[in-house]
């Protein structure tokens, strides 16, 4: 009796341990090192590789996110920074982002309406594109990457034979709510026009939202003749702020966004260098190398068109 006495309290008192002291076991205690050891190489190799990309060191990089993704398998950012990094090298170290082609929905488009014929120009360069959207992604589910809550979004808006009436961008939740909605006129002369959200519509961390810019010829409230669709996440890449944090050269900076596969500020970062210093060739040359390393805005034409606002 007395020897189940005591192994009742014996038990009684292992169970009341935290859980954390009975799992301290030699074996969980080493796996936990093993884990630690791993997640600092990772960020080690990662931050490198970064480094090397902001200074166009691209074989070092390529070799360093190769080593970071052999650690995670299947991590998105080591691949996409492979994926880019790869495409630097391929390309003679031009700025470049490696894209799946957007998703663009068009509904009751009107092709016999002059308000979505497009104009071409004399000298035959610009005004022959369509409605388009300057997006491209990189990510498994065709979401555009951002690391912004306030992201810029971009649309070249056609010079055309009759103006169209009114343009209508709405951006939605995960639940399919309306976040934010703003309606325009377009610019008379064409260009490619931004969308900046407003503070108090900040984005959520690792959620996925839907745009769509819808087009109308006429002032009724029918169904848009033209519009277009895509997603936006906002993702945390802490190797890439330290990164960015190391370097006060915009065209770095847009070099290390293009190598992670975040879209939206590597073309918000450029398109600010392009207002602030609109005859610099310089600039306008990475504008014209980010913009044509995407297909579909490589085969829009309008690569040489700055930004209006």
């Amino acid at each position: 009796m007395r020897n189940s006495m005591l192994t009742g309290l014996l038990l009684a008192g292992f169970l009341s341990l935290p859980l954390g002291m009975v799992s301290q076991t030699p074996g969980s205690s080493i796996a936990l090192a093993a884990a630690n050891n791993q997640n600092r190489d990772y960020n080690q190799y990662m931050r490198e590789g970064y480094k090397k990309t902001a200074v166009r060191g691209f074989r070092e990089a390529l070799s360093l996110f190769k080593q970071a993704e052999q650690l995670r398998p299947g991590d998105r950012y080591a691949q996409n920074a492979i994926s880019n990094v790869e495409a630097y090298i391929k390309r003679g170290k031009q700025l470049v982002f490696v894209s799946t082609r957007p998703i663009r929905v068009r509904l009751g488009a009107t092709r016999t309406s002059k308000c979505l014929n497009s104009v071409t120009s004399l000298d035959g360069k610009n005004h022959q594109s369509e409605l388009t959207a300057l997006t491209a992604m990189s990510d498994t589910d065709n979401s555009q990457l951002t690391t912004s809550d306030h992201p810029t979004f971009f649309f070249y808006i056609p010079k055309t034979a009759e103006p169209i009436q009114s343009l209508e961008f709405v951006l939605k939740n995960e639940a399919d709510e309306p976040l934010y909605t703003k309606n325009f006129k377009t610019p008379p002369q064409g260009g490619i026009f931004s969308i900046k959200l407003p503070d108090h519509r900040p984005l959520k961390l690792d959620q996925k939202y839907t745009w769509m810019l819808s087009a109308n010829c006429s002032n009724s409230n029918n169904k848009p003749d033209l519009s277009l669709t895509g997603a936006i996440q906002v993702v945390k890449d802490d190797n890439l702020s330290a990164a960015i944090q190391q370097t006060s050269d915009p065209i770095e900076q847009v070099m290390l966004y293009a190598a992670s596969g975040i879209w939206e500020n590597a073309i918000t970062t450029l398109a600010d260098l392009r207002r602030q210093k609109p005859n610099d060739s310089t600039v306008q040359n990475y504008w014209e190398q980010l913009l044509t390393s995407v297909k579909h805005l490589q085969e829009a034409n309008i690569a040489q068109e700055p930004p209006l606002n």
